[in-house]
């Protein structure tokens, strides 16, 4: 960034650092995050996920170890702004497990988006608890979407951070600054069993000339010993002009089970909101797929 210096004769420049103090890269970020949110309303988009467990049962002393399940599935994933709300929301609605359909999936679209309005949030919650039943492992999880990282970033979360200083790194070719951080606010955002707190951990890698976040992990620990970590890496859509989900891994660890993902993202799109638009787009992709 350059900043004239106004009265002088011809005008004079001078460079302007950019921020390299953790909360000053988080508040880029943040107003970054603000914008991404924005451009990510009403889109539309496949997700292609691949999971894995194993699971051990303990006999004496030795630990007898399951066959390893893999599991893939197809989702639509699309994000919208609800009106009385902060923010966007995330519908996810599998479609596809292994080479099967899912024989409810346009019953359960066309149900829960029956209507654009303030309900939606309670909707699309139904919508994505529904579809993580297709989840391998034991732990029970609805916090793998590509989006869920970044909600600590948004100005009415950072707050809810302690952040560090953790170096610096490049990404694609461009320099960006690591900052670490820790949610020390309660109750937390994301609630374990019978509502306990789950705080979180992680890093964002921050480009200090524009405040884009392309990686981020967020960790999470429970008090009952489960453990997870998700990494998501952003790319920047040329035909769309903005940033979207490129891919998410996912490792959760539980007494004697483990599970671990990653989902790749593809074929954006932008829809307005209504039903018939999104059952329309949804047949279309699978048909699709099947190619």
């Amino acid at each position: 960034m350059r900043v004239a210096l106004l009265g002088a004769a011809p005008a004079a420049f001078i460079a302007v650092p950019p921020p390299t103090s953790p909360d000053a890269l988080a508040y880029a970020a943040s107003r970054w995050a603000s914008a991404f949110e924005e451009h990510l309303s009403g889109l539309l988009f496949r997700e292609r996920y691949r999971q894995a467990a194993d699971s051990g049962l303990e006999l004496g002393v030795r630990l007898q170890v399951a066959p390893r399940t893999l599991t893939d599935f197809e989702a639509n994933v699309f994000l919208i702004r609800v009106p009385g709300r902060d923010g966007f929301i995330v519908y996810r609605d599998v479609y596809r497990a292994g080479s099967q359909d899912v024989t409810d999936h346009t019953d359960r679209l066309q149900e829960l988006l029956a209507a654009n309005t303030a309900d939606a949030f309670a909707q699309a919650r139904r919508l994505t608890d529904a579809s993580a039943r297709f989840n391998t492992g034991s732990v029970t999880r609805n916090v793998n979407t590509p989006t869920m990282p970044f909600a600590y970033l948004t100005p009415e979360n950072i707050g809810r951070l302690r952040l560090t200083d953790a170096g610096t790194d490049t990404i694609n070719g461009v320099a960006v600054n690591v900052v670490a951080f820790d949610e020390v606010a309660r109750p937390t955002l994301v609630r374990g069993e019978r509502g306990a707190d789950v705080p979180v951990s992680g890093r964002y890698w921050i480009d200090p000339l524009t405040g884009a976040v392309p990686r981020a992990v967020v960790e999470f620990q429970t008090a009952g010993g489960y453990k997870g970590r998700l990494d998501v890496r952003l790319t920047q859509d040329e035909r769309l002009k903005t940033w979207v989900p490129q891919q998410m891994s996912e490792v959760w660890e539980s007494r004697g089970s483990n599970a671990s993902g990653i989902a790749r993202y593809d074929r954006f799109t932008r829809v307005s909101v209504s039903t018939d638009e999104i059952v329309k787009w949804t047949m279309a992709i699978i048909g699709r797929s099947r190619a």
